[in-house]
């Protein structure tokens, strides 16, 4: 995405008449800024902890490489360039790596994007004054490792302090292992049973609904919604921390309870007493 400003090009001749020539590998220069460019998007993904597959992170990288060679061949014109460089093409990589999101998150991972292309920037800058491309290629891997550790890092803290658990819900023949938020604000009960209601991305309940699932329906009032009502299945057991809670029920959501997917359920506090 040419975003590097030390890159390698190729040999540097100098002519009999003290005119400076430099020999451009566009093959090289290609597979270079593809590596980088990859090197790039995986270190912004683990940073937001957002996955992505490879073939996504891999054409984002190619498009990138792409268009850094493109960049040869347009005549100069520095606005063009920078409105190009980064914006157009960089949301293009960010929606081919990690798809649509909404505003806040597109400019988080704008943000952690251009923050990790400037740190690996200046980190191969600092250690590689010859324009290795091999090692560069090197530095950009150790860099991806230690950018990899020191996100798992933050987001065990992250976690900690949001109170996320590992749990496990069992229904039938069917187990899910899923994150958990514990939400002191969630206050939903089903009427009949009286029993808390936690609540579950619909992608992960569809993993233990199977053909003898039993379901209900919980009524609930929210802001902008008056009379609500929340499709609900019947669970074996959730398990917290090792103690088994039998016969549970866990309310259906259909979209995502969080943007950077760092849980998938909304535990009920009640659970826990």
């Amino acid at each position: 995405m040419c975003l590097f400003d030390r890159l390698f090009y190729g040999k540097n001749y100098n002519s009999r008449k003290g005119v400076r020539h430099i020999y451009i590998f566009i093959d090289v220069y290609f597979g270079y800024n593809f590596l980088i460019d990859l090197s790039v998007i995986f270190a912004t993904g683990e940073i937001l902890n957002k996955k992505s597959k490879w073939h996504r992170m891999i054409l984002a990288a190619f498009a990138g490489a792409i268009y850094s060679v493109l960049t040869l061949f347009l005549k100069e014109n520095i606005p063009v360039k920078i409105i190009l460089t980064y914006l157009i093409v960089a949301e293009i990589m960010i929606i081919l790596a990690f798809g649509k999101m909404d505003f806040r998150a597109n400019v988080k991972a704008f943000l952690v994007m251009y923050g990790a292309t400037f740190l690996l920037n200046g980190i191969m800058n600092l250690f590689n004054k010859n324009n290795s491309m091999l090692l560069s290629i090197v530095i950009a891997v150790t860099c991806n490792s230690i950018i990899r550790l020191l996100a798992k890092l933050m987001l065990k803290e992250a976690g900690a302090s949001k109170n996320l658990l590992k749990i496990i819900i069992k229904e039938g023949n069917c187990k899910v292992d899923v994150t958990a938020l514990v939400d002191t604000g969630n206050n939903l009960f089903e009427p009949m049973t009286g029993k808390p209601v936690s609540i579950i991305e619909k992608t992960v309940a569809e993993k233990i609904i199977n053909e003898n699932s039993r379901f209900t329906f919980i009524a609930f009032k929210s802001l902008g919604k008056e009379n609500g009502l929340l499709k609900g299945v019947f669970c074996e057991y959730i398990e917290v921390n090792g103690n088994r809670y039998n016969n549970q029920i866990i309310g259906i959501y259909n979209g995502k309870l969080s943007n950077d997917n760092m849980y998938h359920m909304i535990l009920h506090p009640k659970l826990l007493e």
